[in-house]
């Protein structure tokens, strides 16, 4: 009993660690490899360096070189992972389909 408490417990501080937030693409300095995001009003950068933070399509597919530039478009909505305070994924959010 005392091992699966143990367990649950170090779950939850695991997924306690992990944050996700909602943003909106401002640009994408492919040079740099550097996306700006603006989140809750305020621009924040965010560099690609060696594959990270891993990039996802709307479907889950992983993103790499002139895909992740061809996507990252300004008023593309992602939602970016953190933890620890470090961007460690960015998925980007399926337009809503409009009737």
């Amino acid at each position: 009993m005392k091992k699966a408490l143990a367990m649950l417990a170090a779950f939850f501080l695991l997924v306690g660690s992990l944050m996700a937030v909602e943003a909106e693409v401002v640009g994408y300095d492919a040079a740099k490899k550097i996306v700006t995001v603006k989140v809750g009003g305020k621009e924040r950068k965010i560099a690609l360096v060696k594959g990270e933070p891993h990039v996802h399509a709307a479907d889950g597919k992983l993103l790499k070189g002139k895909e992740i530039e061809a996507a990252l478009k300004p008023g593309v909505r992602v939602e970016l992972e953190e933890k620890d305070g470090k961007v460690v994924e960015i998925e980007i959010i399926a337009p809503k389909k409009q009737d």
